[in-house]
Protein backbone atom coordinates (compact mmCIF):
# COMPACT_ATOMS: atom_id res chain seq x y z
CA UNK A 1 0.00 0.00 0.00
CA UNK A 2 2.84 2.36 0.94
CA UNK A 3 4.71 1.66 -2.30
CA UNK A 4 1.56 2.30 -4.30
CA UNK A 5 1.02 5.56 -2.44
CA UNK A 6 4.60 6.70 -3.12
CA UNK A 7 4.28 5.72 -6.81
CA UNK A 8 1.02 7.67 -7.12
CA UNK A 9 2.53 10.63 -5.30
CA UNK A 10 5.54 10.67 -7.63
CA UNK A 11 3.29 10.50 -10.69
CA UNK A 12 1.30 13.43 -9.30
CA UNK A 13 4.48 15.50 -8.79
CA UNK A 14 5.66 14.67 -12.30
CA UNK A 15 2.29 15.75 -13.67
CA UNK A 16 2.49 19.03 -11.73
CA UNK A 17 6.00 19.70 -13.03
CA UNK A 18 4.92 18.94 -16.61
CA UNK A 19 1.87 21.19 -16.31
CA UNK A 20 3.92 24.03 -14.81
CA UNK A 21 6.57 23.83 -17.55
CA UNK A 22 3.89 23.64 -20.26
CA UNK A 23 2.00 26.61 -18.79
CA UNK A 24 5.19 28.68 -18.51
CA UNK A 25 6.02 27.93 -22.14
CA UNK A 26 2.53 28.95 -23.22
CA UNK A 27 2.85 32.21 -21.28
CA UNK A 28 6.13 32.97 -23.04
CA UNK A 29 4.63 32.14 -26.42
CA UNK A 30 1.61 34.36 -25.81
CA UNK A 31 3.40 37.19 -23.97
CA UNK A 32 1.78 40.59 -24.16
CA UNK A 33 4.93 42.42 -25.32
CA UNK A 34 6.48 41.36 -28.62
CA UNK A 35 9.41 42.50 -30.74
CA UNK A 36 8.87 43.43 -34.40
CA UNK A 37 10.39 40.08 -35.44
CA UNK A 38 8.12 38.14 -33.08
CA UNK A 39 5.00 39.87 -34.40
CA UNK A 40 6.00 39.11 -38.00
CA UNK A 41 6.47 35.48 -36.97
CA UNK A 42 3.04 35.39 -35.31
CA UNK A 43 1.48 37.02 -38.38
CA UNK A 44 2.87 34.31 -40.62
CA UNK A 45 1.04 31.64 -38.62
CA UNK A 46 -2.43 33.24 -38.57
CA UNK A 47 -5.09 34.04 -41.15
CA UNK A 48 -4.81 37.81 -40.71
CA UNK A 49 -2.81 40.48 -38.90
CA UNK A 50 -3.50 44.10 -38.04
CA UNK A 51 -1.39 46.98 -36.72
CA UNK A 52 -3.04 49.84 -34.85
CA UNK A 53 -1.47 53.13 -33.76
CA UNK A 54 -2.96 54.29 -30.45
CA UNK A 55 -1.23 57.68 -30.37
CA UNK A 56 -2.64 61.07 -31.37
CA UNK A 57 -3.35 62.20 -34.93
CA UNK A 58 -0.47 64.69 -34.65
CA UNK A 59 2.01 61.94 -33.75
CA UNK A 60 0.67 59.59 -36.42
CA UNK A 61 0.93 62.22 -39.17
CA UNK A 62 4.62 62.76 -38.44
CA UNK A 63 5.80 59.16 -38.25
CA UNK A 64 4.01 55.82 -38.22
CA UNK A 65 4.43 52.16 -39.05
CA UNK A 66 3.65 51.52 -42.69
CA UNK A 67 0.04 50.33 -43.17
CA UNK A 68 -0.83 50.97 -39.51
CA UNK A 69 -4.32 52.33 -38.81
CA UNK A 70 -4.85 55.14 -36.31
CA UNK A 71 -7.46 54.39 -33.63
CA UNK A 72 -8.45 55.76 -30.25
CA UNK A 73 -9.35 53.13 -27.64
CA UNK A 74 -11.86 51.15 -29.70
CA UNK A 75 -10.92 48.42 -32.17
CA UNK A 76 -13.30 47.37 -34.98
CA UNK A 77 -15.69 44.59 -33.93
CA UNK A 78 -14.64 42.42 -36.88
CA UNK A 79 -11.00 42.59 -35.79
CA UNK A 80 -11.84 41.79 -32.18
CA UNK A 81 -13.91 38.78 -33.24
CA UNK A 82 -11.01 37.42 -35.26
CA UNK A 83 -8.56 38.08 -32.42
CA UNK A 84 -10.76 36.24 -29.92
CA UNK A 85 -11.19 33.23 -32.20
CA UNK A 86 -7.45 32.98 -32.85
CA UNK A 87 -7.79 33.76 -36.55
CA UNK A 88 -5.90 37.05 -36.31
CA UNK A 89 -3.15 38.77 -34.37
CA UNK A 90 -3.32 42.46 -33.55
CA UNK A 91 -0.34 44.69 -32.76
CA UNK A 92 -0.87 47.91 -30.80
CA UNK A 93 1.88 50.49 -30.50
CA UNK A 94 2.56 53.94 -29.11
CA UNK A 95 5.72 55.97 -28.46
CA UNK A 96 6.85 53.51 -25.77
CA UNK A 97 5.26 50.88 -23.51
CA UNK A 98 2.52 53.16 -22.17
CA UNK A 99 -0.76 53.70 -23.99
CA UNK A 100 -0.45 50.57 -26.13
CA UNK A 101 0.29 48.29 -23.18
CA UNK A 102 -2.61 49.66 -21.15
CA UNK A 103 -5.07 49.01 -23.98
CA UNK A 104 -3.58 45.58 -24.74
CA UNK A 105 -3.92 44.54 -21.08
CA UNK A 106 -7.52 45.70 -21.02
CA UNK A 107 -8.40 43.73 -24.16
CA UNK A 108 -6.55 40.63 -22.93
CA UNK A 109 -8.63 40.70 -19.74
CA UNK A 110 -11.74 40.78 -21.92
CA UNK A 111 -10.64 37.56 -23.60
CA UNK A 112 -8.94 38.78 -26.76
CA UNK A 113 -5.85 36.56 -26.70
CA UNK A 114 -4.62 37.70 -30.11
CA UNK A 115 -3.78 41.19 -28.86
CA UNK A 116 -0.12 42.22 -28.51
CA UNK A 117 1.79 45.43 -27.73
CA UNK A 118 4.99 46.41 -29.52
CA UNK A 119 7.81 46.26 -26.99
CA UNK A 120 9.72 49.54 -27.07
CA UNK A 121 7.10 51.32 -29.15
CA UNK A 122 7.67 52.74 -32.60
CA UNK A 123 11.41 53.24 -31.92
CA UNK A 124 11.96 49.48 -31.79
CA UNK A 125 10.15 49.08 -35.12
CA UNK A 126 12.23 51.79 -36.78
CA UNK A 127 15.56 50.56 -35.40
CA UNK A 128 14.53 47.02 -36.24
CA UNK A 129 14.60 47.87 -39.94
CA UNK A 130 10.86 47.46 -40.53
CA UNK A 131 8.95 49.69 -43.02
CA UNK A 132 7.60 53.01 -41.76
CA UNK A 133 6.45 56.42 -42.97
CA UNK A 134 8.01 59.67 -41.81
CA UNK A 135 7.78 63.34 -42.69
CA UNK A 136 11.31 63.74 -41.33
CA UNK A 137 14.33 64.88 -43.29
CA UNK A 138 16.47 62.51 -45.36
CA UNK A 139 19.14 60.53 -43.54
CA UNK A 140 22.72 61.71 -43.81
CA UNK A 141 24.71 59.00 -42.05
CA UNK A 142 28.04 60.27 -43.37
CA UNK A 143 27.47 63.73 -41.88
CA UNK A 144 26.39 62.20 -38.57
CA UNK A 145 29.49 59.99 -38.35
CA UNK A 146 31.68 62.95 -39.23
CA UNK A 147 30.17 64.92 -36.33
CA UNK A 148 31.37 62.15 -33.99
CA UNK A 149 35.00 62.62 -35.01
CA UNK A 150 35.98 65.12 -32.37
CA UNK A 151 38.28 65.30 -29.36
CA UNK A 152 35.19 65.70 -27.20
CA UNK A 153 33.10 62.86 -25.88
CA UNK A 154 29.81 62.90 -27.78
CA UNK A 155 26.48 62.22 -26.09
CA UNK A 156 23.69 61.33 -28.53
CA UNK A 157 20.23 61.79 -27.04
CA UNK A 158 17.42 60.10 -29.02
CA UNK A 159 14.01 61.32 -27.90
CA UNK A 160 10.48 62.37 -28.74
CA UNK A 161 8.52 65.48 -27.84
CA UNK A 162 5.66 63.14 -26.83
CA UNK A 163 7.74 61.04 -24.41
CA UNK A 164 7.73 62.28 -20.76
CA UNK A 165 10.83 60.23 -19.76
CA UNK A 166 12.66 61.73 -22.75
CA UNK A 167 12.04 65.21 -21.38
CA UNK A 168 13.43 64.16 -17.99
CA UNK A 169 16.56 62.68 -19.58
CA UNK A 170 17.07 65.79 -21.76
CA UNK A 171 17.07 67.97 -18.64
CA UNK A 172 19.69 65.75 -16.99
CA UNK A 173 21.90 65.87 -20.09
CA UNK A 174 21.48 69.63 -20.55
CA UNK A 175 22.39 70.23 -16.89
CA UNK A 176 25.43 67.99 -17.20
CA UNK A 177 26.57 69.70 -20.41
CA UNK A 178 26.32 73.10 -18.74
CA UNK A 179 28.75 71.95 -16.06
CA UNK A 180 31.05 69.94 -18.35
CA UNK A 181 31.73 71.82 -21.62
CA UNK A 182 34.19 69.10 -22.72
CA UNK A 183 31.26 66.99 -23.94
CA UNK A 184 29.44 67.46 -27.23
CA UNK A 185 25.68 66.90 -27.32
CA UNK A 186 23.75 65.70 -30.38
CA UNK A 187 19.98 65.50 -30.12
CA UNK A 188 17.95 63.27 -32.44
CA UNK A 189 14.15 63.29 -32.62
CA UNK A 190 12.26 60.12 -33.56
CA UNK A 191 10.02 62.10 -35.93
CA UNK A 192 12.51 64.52 -37.47
CA UNK A 193 15.38 62.00 -37.68
CA UNK A 194 13.56 58.69 -38.11
CA UNK A 195 15.41 57.81 -41.33
CA UNK A 196 18.79 58.40 -39.69
CA UNK A 197 17.79 56.45 -36.57
CA UNK A 198 16.65 53.57 -38.77
CA UNK A 199 20.07 53.33 -40.42
CA UNK A 200 22.01 53.74 -37.19
CA UNK A 201 19.79 51.29 -35.24
CA UNK A 202 20.49 53.12 -31.99
CA UNK A 203 17.04 53.32 -30.39
CA UNK A 204 15.40 50.03 -29.41
CA UNK A 205 13.19 52.14 -27.12
CA UNK A 206 12.88 55.73 -25.93
CA UNK A 207 14.62 57.49 -24.38
CA UNK A 208 17.89 56.25 -25.86
CA UNK A 209 21.32 57.63 -24.98
CA UNK A 210 24.56 56.62 -26.70
CA UNK A 211 28.07 57.80 -25.81
CA UNK A 212 30.81 58.04 -28.45
CA UNK A 213 34.56 58.55 -28.07
CA UNK A 214 36.81 59.23 -31.07
CA UNK A 215 33.95 58.23 -33.34
CA UNK A 216 33.37 54.88 -31.65
CA UNK A 217 30.42 53.87 -29.50
CA UNK A 218 31.59 53.19 -25.94
CA UNK A 219 28.30 53.01 -24.05
CA UNK A 220 24.55 52.98 -24.52
CA UNK A 221 21.75 52.82 -21.98
CA UNK A 222 19.97 49.63 -21.02
CA UNK A 223 16.18 49.36 -20.91
CA UNK A 224 16.26 49.46 -17.08
CA UNK A 225 18.58 52.45 -16.81
CA UNK A 226 18.59 54.58 -13.66
CA UNK A 227 18.62 57.93 -15.44
CA UNK A 228 19.78 59.81 -12.35
CA UNK A 229 23.14 58.02 -12.71
CA UNK A 230 23.80 59.37 -16.21
CA UNK A 231 26.28 62.06 -15.08
CA UNK A 232 28.41 59.46 -13.25
CA UNK A 233 28.34 57.24 -16.34
CA UNK A 234 29.48 60.06 -18.62
CA UNK A 235 32.30 61.08 -16.28
CA UNK A 236 33.53 57.49 -16.06
CA UNK A 237 34.49 57.58 -19.73
CA UNK A 238 36.18 60.98 -19.67
CA UNK A 239 39.67 59.77 -18.77
CA UNK A 240 39.41 56.23 -20.16
CA UNK A 241 42.00 55.36 -22.77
Amino acid sequence: MGSYFMFSKNIFYLFCIFFTVKTSAQQRDTGLLVSPAKFIELSANTDASFIFDVRTREEYNKTHIRNAVLIDSVLPDKVLTQAKSGKAVVLLYSIANGRSVQLAKKLRKEGYAGIYALDGGIASWISGGQPFYSQGKAANVAAFKKSLLTDSLVIVDVASAYCPPCIKVARIIDSFAGQHPGYKIIKLDIDRDALLIAQLKIAAALPAVVLYKSGNEVWRNSRSEDWSLLPQTFLKYHDKK
